[in-house]
Protein backbone atom coordinates (compact mmCIF):
# COMPACT_ATOMS: atom_id res chain seq x y z
CA UNK A 1 0.00 0.00 0.00
CA UNK A 2 1.40 3.35 -1.16
CA UNK A 3 0.53 6.49 1.32
CA UNK A 4 1.32 10.06 0.25
CA UNK A 5 2.62 12.75 2.90
CA UNK A 6 1.52 16.29 2.13
CA UNK A 7 3.34 19.48 3.99
CA UNK A 8 1.87 22.48 3.30
CA UNK A 9 1.94 25.84 5.48
CA UNK A 10 -1.30 26.89 3.72
CA UNK A 11 -4.82 24.54 3.12
CA UNK A 12 -4.87 23.99 -0.83
CA UNK A 13 -8.18 22.15 -0.37
CA UNK A 14 -8.92 21.52 -3.99
CA UNK A 15 -5.02 20.37 -3.78
CA UNK A 16 -5.39 18.42 -0.79
CA UNK A 17 -9.12 16.86 -2.14
CA UNK A 18 -7.66 15.68 -5.44
CA UNK A 19 -4.85 14.02 -3.49
CA UNK A 20 -7.14 12.35 -1.42
CA UNK A 21 -9.42 10.70 -3.85
CA UNK A 22 -6.15 8.69 -5.66
CA UNK A 23 -5.43 5.63 -3.80
CA UNK A 24 -3.49 4.54 -0.73
CA UNK A 25 -3.42 7.00 1.88
CA UNK A 26 -2.71 10.81 2.60
CA UNK A 27 -1.11 11.98 5.31
CA UNK A 28 -1.73 16.34 5.79
CA UNK A 29 0.63 18.04 7.72
CA UNK A 30 -0.31 21.57 8.29
CA UNK A 31 2.55 23.70 10.43
CA UNK A 32 1.32 26.37 13.04
CA UNK A 33 4.41 28.47 12.09
CA UNK A 34 2.16 29.33 8.75
CA UNK A 35 -0.27 32.14 10.14
CA UNK A 36 -1.69 33.40 6.90
CA UNK A 37 0.86 36.50 6.70
CA UNK A 38 1.71 36.94 2.93
CA UNK A 39 5.08 38.37 3.65
CA UNK A 40 6.44 36.27 6.34
CA UNK A 41 9.90 34.25 6.03
CA UNK A 42 10.22 30.51 5.28
CA UNK A 43 10.85 29.13 9.00
CA UNK A 44 14.51 27.50 9.01
CA UNK A 45 13.17 24.17 10.26
CA UNK A 46 9.81 22.51 10.23
CA UNK A 47 9.20 19.78 12.07
CA UNK A 48 8.09 17.53 9.24
CA UNK A 49 10.43 14.98 9.31
CA UNK A 50 8.48 13.76 12.47
CA UNK A 51 5.56 13.49 10.23
CA UNK A 52 7.37 11.89 7.29
CA UNK A 53 9.50 9.62 9.72
CA UNK A 54 6.40 7.69 11.12
CA UNK A 55 4.52 7.62 6.93
CA UNK A 56 8.01 5.72 6.41
CA UNK A 57 7.79 3.20 10.14
CA UNK A 58 3.89 2.45 9.47
CA UNK A 59 4.18 2.11 5.60
CA UNK A 60 3.87 -1.62 4.34
CA UNK A 61 5.31 -0.33 0.87
CA UNK A 62 6.29 2.84 -0.14
CA UNK A 63 5.55 6.64 0.81
CA UNK A 64 6.18 9.58 -1.58
CA UNK A 65 6.52 13.00 0.35
CA UNK A 66 5.93 16.35 -1.21
CA UNK A 67 5.64 19.94 -0.50
CA UNK A 68 2.17 21.82 -1.61
CA UNK A 69 4.64 24.67 -3.33
CA UNK A 70 5.11 21.85 -5.72
CA UNK A 71 2.71 22.52 -8.92
CA UNK A 72 1.55 19.11 -10.93
CA UNK A 73 1.16 19.11 -14.53
CA UNK A 74 1.72 15.75 -15.27
CA UNK A 75 2.04 12.30 -13.41
CA UNK A 76 5.05 12.36 -11.36
CA UNK A 77 4.86 8.48 -10.75
CA UNK A 78 5.20 7.66 -14.19
CA UNK A 79 8.75 9.15 -14.26
CA UNK A 80 10.08 7.13 -11.15
CA UNK A 81 11.68 4.02 -11.19
CA UNK A 82 10.21 1.38 -10.70
CA UNK A 83 13.00 -0.63 -9.06
CA UNK A 84 12.35 -1.97 -6.15
CA UNK A 85 16.04 -2.18 -4.80
CA UNK A 86 15.88 1.57 -4.78
CA UNK A 87 15.35 2.60 -1.52
CA UNK A 88 15.00 6.11 -2.09
CA UNK A 89 14.53 8.97 -4.87
CA UNK A 90 14.38 11.94 -4.22
CA UNK A 91 14.10 15.97 -6.29
CA UNK A 92 17.20 17.88 -6.39
CA UNK A 93 17.74 21.32 -6.79
CA UNK A 94 20.76 21.25 -9.53
CA UNK A 95 20.87 18.03 -11.46
CA UNK A 96 24.29 16.87 -12.88
CA UNK A 97 23.69 14.48 -15.58
CA UNK A 98 24.60 11.53 -13.08
CA UNK A 99 20.98 9.84 -11.09
CA UNK A 100 23.48 7.75 -8.77
CA UNK A 101 25.97 11.26 -7.81
CA UNK A 102 25.85 12.50 -3.90
CA UNK A 103 27.55 15.74 -5.53
CA UNK A 104 24.09 16.25 -7.17
CA UNK A 105 21.89 19.24 -4.35
CA UNK A 106 19.00 17.43 -3.20
CA UNK A 107 15.95 18.82 -2.43
CA UNK A 108 13.30 17.35 -0.26
CA UNK A 109 10.71 18.90 -1.87
CA UNK A 110 9.51 16.05 -3.53
CA UNK A 111 11.00 11.94 -2.65
CA UNK A 112 9.66 8.59 -3.09
CA UNK A 113 11.13 6.30 -0.32
CA UNK A 114 10.45 1.68 0.30
CA UNK A 115 9.70 1.74 3.83
CA UNK A 116 12.45 -1.00 5.26
CA UNK A 117 14.85 -1.39 7.81
CA UNK A 118 17.37 1.24 5.96
CA UNK A 119 14.67 4.26 5.50
CA UNK A 120 13.40 3.78 8.93
CA UNK A 121 17.19 4.44 10.27
CA UNK A 122 17.82 7.25 7.76
CA UNK A 123 14.65 8.79 8.79
CA UNK A 124 15.24 8.20 12.53
CA UNK A 125 19.06 9.50 11.95
CA UNK A 126 17.30 12.42 10.32
CA UNK A 127 14.70 13.45 12.77
CA UNK A 128 17.45 13.01 15.64
CA UNK A 129 19.82 15.26 13.67
CA UNK A 130 17.77 18.19 14.33
CA UNK A 131 18.21 18.46 17.75
CA UNK A 132 21.77 19.71 17.32
CA UNK A 133 20.66 21.76 14.06
CA UNK A 134 19.34 24.67 15.38
CA UNK A 135 18.80 27.48 12.96
CA UNK A 136 19.01 24.75 10.05
CA UNK A 137 16.85 23.62 7.13
CA UNK A 138 15.43 19.91 7.50
CA UNK A 139 17.06 19.87 3.64
CA UNK A 140 20.37 20.96 4.70
CA UNK A 141 20.23 18.87 7.75
CA UNK A 142 19.83 15.78 5.53
CA UNK A 143 22.53 17.53 3.00
CA UNK A 144 25.16 17.65 6.36
CA UNK A 145 23.88 13.97 6.70
CA UNK A 146 24.65 12.57 3.34
CA UNK A 147 28.05 14.95 3.26
CA UNK A 148 28.99 12.41 6.56
CA UNK A 149 28.41 9.24 4.12
CA UNK A 150 25.18 8.15 5.48
CA UNK A 151 23.78 6.42 2.63
CA UNK A 152 26.90 3.96 1.99
CA UNK A 153 26.92 3.43 6.12
CA UNK A 154 23.24 2.04 5.84
CA UNK A 155 23.58 0.58 2.32
CA UNK A 156 20.86 2.78 0.78
CA UNK A 157 20.91 2.70 -2.66
CA UNK A 158 19.80 6.46 -3.73
CA UNK A 159 18.17 7.79 -7.78
CA UNK A 160 18.56 11.54 -7.88
CA UNK A 161 15.78 12.56 -9.84
CA UNK A 162 16.10 14.68 -13.21
CA UNK A 163 15.02 18.36 -13.11
CA UNK A 164 14.11 17.75 -16.81
CA UNK A 165 11.20 15.62 -15.44
CA UNK A 166 11.15 16.78 -11.92
CA UNK A 167 11.93 20.96 -12.47
CA UNK A 168 12.13 23.98 -10.49
CA UNK A 169 13.02 27.25 -9.78
CA UNK A 170 16.51 26.78 -9.27
CA UNK A 171 17.21 24.74 -12.45
CA UNK A 172 14.41 24.73 -15.25
CA UNK A 173 13.27 21.80 -16.94
CA UNK A 174 14.43 22.41 -20.72
CA UNK A 175 11.36 20.37 -22.82
CA UNK A 176 7.80 20.82 -21.54
CA UNK A 177 6.80 17.63 -23.34
CA UNK A 178 8.44 15.81 -20.50
CA UNK A 179 8.27 18.11 -17.05
CA UNK A 180 5.85 16.36 -14.38
CA UNK A 181 6.49 19.13 -11.72
CA UNK A 182 7.63 22.32 -10.83
CA UNK A 183 8.81 23.51 -7.30
CA UNK A 184 9.49 26.50 -5.97
CA UNK A 185 12.97 25.99 -4.49
CA UNK A 186 15.19 28.84 -4.67
CA UNK A 187 12.64 31.21 -3.28
CA UNK A 188 12.26 32.49 0.74
CA UNK A 189 9.21 34.27 0.35
CA UNK A 190 5.91 32.85 0.85
CA UNK A 191 4.47 36.31 -1.68
CA UNK A 192 7.13 35.22 -3.55
CA UNK A 193 6.33 31.76 -3.99
CA UNK A 194 2.88 32.68 -5.03
CA UNK A 195 3.50 34.65 -7.46
CA UNK A 196 6.01 32.78 -9.38
CA UNK A 197 3.66 29.79 -9.40
CA UNK A 198 0.72 31.60 -10.57
CA UNK A 199 3.01 32.56 -13.68
CA UNK A 200 3.89 28.69 -14.02
CA UNK A 201 0.67 28.04 -14.26
CA UNK A 202 0.02 30.73 -17.20
CA UNK A 203 3.29 29.59 -18.93
CA UNK A 204 1.60 25.63 -18.74
CA UNK A 205 -1.86 26.57 -20.13
CA UNK A 206 -0.37 28.81 -22.80
CA UNK A 207 2.09 26.06 -23.86
CA UNK A 208 -0.85 23.22 -23.91
CA UNK A 209 -3.11 25.79 -25.84
CA UNK A 210 -0.34 26.28 -28.36
CA UNK A 211 0.58 22.67 -28.18
CA UNK A 212 -2.77 21.88 -29.08
CA UNK A 213 -3.66 24.44 -31.98
CA UNK A 214 -0.41 23.75 -33.81
CA UNK A 215 -0.35 20.04 -33.07
CA UNK A 216 3.50 20.17 -31.82
CA UNK A 217 3.18 17.68 -29.26
CA UNK A 218 5.49 15.29 -31.02
CA UNK A 219 7.62 17.73 -32.88
CA UNK A 220 11.03 19.68 -31.38
CA UNK A 221 9.40 22.66 -31.64
CA UNK A 222 7.76 22.93 -28.72
CA UNK A 223 11.57 22.69 -26.88
CA UNK A 224 11.56 26.20 -28.17
CA UNK A 225 9.08 27.09 -24.98
CA UNK A 226 10.73 29.44 -22.63
CA UNK A 227 9.54 29.61 -18.97
CA UNK A 228 8.95 32.80 -17.56
CA UNK A 229 11.71 34.34 -15.21
CA UNK A 230 10.82 33.36 -11.29
CA UNK A 231 12.15 37.03 -10.47
CA UNK A 232 10.04 37.23 -7.41
CA UNK A 233 11.33 34.32 -5.60
CA UNK A 234 15.08 34.69 -6.92
CA UNK A 235 15.56 38.21 -6.04
CA UNK A 236 14.08 37.09 -2.76
CA UNK A 237 17.23 35.57 -1.65
CA UNK A 238 19.85 36.90 -4.16
CA UNK A 239 20.21 33.24 -5.46
CA UNK A 240 22.88 31.89 -8.12
CA UNK A 241 20.76 30.35 -10.96
CA UNK A 242 22.02 27.46 -12.94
Amino acid sequence: MESTVCGDGRRQDAAITQCNGGNGFLLYFRSRLWNGRRRQRLPPLLPFSSLARRAVATASSSTSVLDTDVMWLRNPFTRLSKNESEDLQISTDVYLDDPWSEKNLINTGFYYVQSNNKTVSLFETWYNKRHNSTGQKEQDVLLSLIGHGIFGRLGLRVRFLDTLYFSGFCQDSKDLKVVTTVHANCCRSIAAKLVDLKAVLRDWKRYKKIASYKRLENTNLTTNFQWTKHSRCWNSGKFKLV
